[in-house]
């Protein structure tokens, strides 16, 4: 079993609330003393009251308890998401020792320019959170470790963004308010990008990385689509357009998912096994082996599309077809996934004019779940 990561933003709570039991004995929670702070865990940790600490050790402690529950497992390892702040700076060793001392792998990141500053916040730290998010995630992803997002703790922005992220990259997201007694699971919204068609304005998206004038900058929206105006934002002390932290959330997941799913395709990765007949054959007499032989040009783009994800091994057109049955539409119609030991693959239904064709989507050992997020229960020309 793949080890289960839990990235976890954090925020004031564990200053704040040993000042609340202190009875607000400091106006600056910098002056609340280590000895003070221990003292307050302790003390919960003794009453059994330790989602009373913070707002990210109660939402670890439910999400721990979530996935005990429900796969009767634990989370493997805490990675905390600290903004550059004093306040979070004094809190980090305490928090990585309460984590560890229940039995957790921990790390710790502080973001660079996540600070109260607003100008500072919005051009720099957001962006750098995105940025370090984006690499975090793809690199526990790469070791095969599962990965979910911890979303309670820190600037409500930094959790939002967190969030969004989370859906771009699809890892799962949960989200618990400190008066909540239960995880609250954030369902997977249909965020996908078209690679193929933003992969064409990968050079304007390069420019605003390096930020541009006025002038270069009214030439470049002239030739991108509409909505590429809200992933942009003048920096005006340097008189520069630059991306937004939602343009560089965009343009890091569409490099990221890029590097997975433009690639070469070799047109044998989609067979027929000896002895099974396809839909083509019984409709047209048309003998079919691989992707080449497929009459319908529809059906090959569709399948093309399917094997330029990095992850997908090859398609099985497997003996089962229906001949007569047309649709109006060419697409590709989820069925079932089988994820044991042997085999890892998603099956869909071809559906289109001759009738409808069943294939086995042949994934690396644990992608199944990527591959319906990334094309879909349906997919159409």
């Amino acid at each position: 079993m793949s080890k289960l990561v839990a990235i976890t933003t954090v925020g004031t709570a564990l200053l704040t609330n040993t000042n609340n039991w202190l009875g607000r004995k400091y106006e600056n929670l910098l002056d609340i003393t280590d000895k003070e702070i221990e003292a307050f865990v302790q003390l919960n940790v003794a009453n059994k009251t330790e989602t009373r600490i913070s707002a990210e050790i109660n939402s670890a402690i439910q999400l721990n308890a979530y996935f005990n529950e429900r796969e009767n497992r634990n989370i493997d390892i805490v990675h905390l998401i600290l903004s550059e702040t004093e306040v979070l700076k004094k809190e980090e060793p305490l928090l990585k020792a309460y984590f560890k001392n229940k039995g957790f792998e921990v790390h710790a990141q502080i973001i660079e320019g996540l600070k109260y500053k607003e100008s500072q916040f919005k051009m720099s730290g957001l962006r750098s959170l995105v940025n370090n998010l984006t690499h975090l995630i793809d690199d526990y992803k790469n070791k095969g470790f599962r990965v979910v997002m911890n979303a309670t703790g820190g600037f409500k922005a930094e959790t939002a963004y967190a969030t969004v992220l989370a859906q771009l990259r699809h890892i799962e997201s949960y989200y618990i308010y400190e008066t909540f007694n239960e995880i609250v699971p954030l369902p997977h919204l249909p965020l996908n990008l078209d690679i193929e068609y933003w992969a064409r304005f990968k050079k304007i998206f390069e420019l605003y990385e390096r930020g541009l004038n006025d002038r270069d900058s009214d030439n470049c929206l002239r030739s991108v689509p509409s909505g590429f105006s809200f992933l942009i934002e003048k920096n005006e002390k340097e008189r520069k357009w630059f991306l937004n932290p939602a343009g560089e959330t965009f343009y890091l997941s569409l490099l990221s998912e890029e590097e997975v799913y433009l690639k070469t395709i070799n047109e044998k990765m989609v067979f027929k096994k000896t002895k099974e007949t396809t839909l083509w054959l019984k409709a047209q007499n048309k003998h079919v082996q691989t992707l080449k032989d497929i009459p319908d040009n529809d059906v090959k783009n569709l399948l093309r599309r399917v094997l330029r994800l990095g992850f997908v091994r090859k398609i099985e057109l497997v003996d089962f077809h229906q001949v007569g049955v047309g649709q109006p539409e060419t697409c590709l119609k989820y069925k079932r996934k089988n994820e044991d030991s042997m085999s890892h693959y998603v099956q869909y239904e071809i559906r289109c004019k001759l009738g409808r064709q069943v294939i086995n989507i042949m994934v690396d050992k644990g992608f199944c779940g990527d591959l319906i997020f990334m094309i879909g229960k349906k997919a159409c020309v």
